[in-house]
């Protein structure tokens, strides 16, 4: 559930967009949307002295990009909203996920999308609460919800979470085990990725690994230790401190 009241306002040229978000606004009693502006660099002044938590805006508009927007919002010695983009352009999020925007709004908005990034916005700007349930919806989360992006050297890289069989910890570094046989070696720590793929199936079995939960074959328990066998044939150790959370990962299969 959405606690707090949060403090928005909309970027958009198009003035179609911005009644659409008033209206979900105007029917969310936790959102504010003080202000709707058809160019950015009205929006960029007016947040010069009204500091908001979250800013809807645009990629394509006349005057900058939404982008460069962010960019430019971003070195300004002010309170620094959450960004969510609004585009009927995909090709965009890639840039927009660099950019460390909250969430991605293809058009035409749903009022349950608006809902599910509210959402986010309210778990980004208090970390405490970032293991609370997001609110149920019945379309997609996003174009790009069935991905994970990661920085692989100077690149973001798109990973179909699918393919993903296991991802075993390296230090400071993780090597993500994908169904092609291949491996990437990335610069994120494995209780990290626990955080963002722990929604998805995915179940942390022993202190250096984490597994798909599509991908198990078969769940050897004996006295003397436990593994979990993936499709592949790879055996991943399941460590004592992790036990109980695996047999109520199963538990709740056989209940399904």
């Amino acid at each position: 559930m959405i606690e707090q009241n949060l403090r928005a306002i909309a970027v958009d040229d198009n003035p179609g967009v911005l009644r659409t978000i008033r209206q979900y606004a105007d029917k969310t009693s936790t959102i504010t949307l003080e202000e709707c502006f058809t160019e950015a660099l009205a929006g960029g002044a007016y947040l010069q002295n009204h500091p908001v938590d979250v800013v809807f805006l645009d990629i394509e508009m006349d005057d900058i990009s939404g982008l460069d927007f962010i960019q430019l919002v971003q070195d300004q010695p002010i309170s620094q909203p959450e960004f969510i983009i609004i585009s009927a352009h995909e090709q965009y999020a890639l840039r927009g996920f660099e950019l460390n925007v909250v969430d991605y709004l293809h058009k035409p908005i749903s009022y349950s999308r608006f809902i599910q990034a509210l959402e986010r916005t309210r778990q980004r700007l208090t970390p405490a609460q970032a293991n609370e349930p997001s609110p149920p919806s019945t379309e997609d989360s996003s174009p790009f919800s069935d991905h994970l992006f990661i920085h692989q050297g100077k690149k973001l890289v798109k990973i179909r979470k699918d393919t993903i069989r296991y991802i075993q910890s390296d230090g400071h570094y993780c090597y993500v085990h994908l169904a092609n046989e291949s491996r990437k070696h990335i610069s994120y720590r494995l209780a990290d990725l626990e955080k963002s793929l722990s929604e998805d199936g995915f179940l942390r079995v022993h202190k250096s690994y984490l597994i798909n939960g599509l991908h198990i074959q078969e769940l050897d328990i004996r006295t003397d230790g436990s593994q979990v066998q993936l499709d592949c044939g790879t055996e991943v150790p399941i460590g004592i401190t992790f036990r109980p959370s695996v047999q109520r990962f199963f538990q709740s299969l056989l209940r399904a």
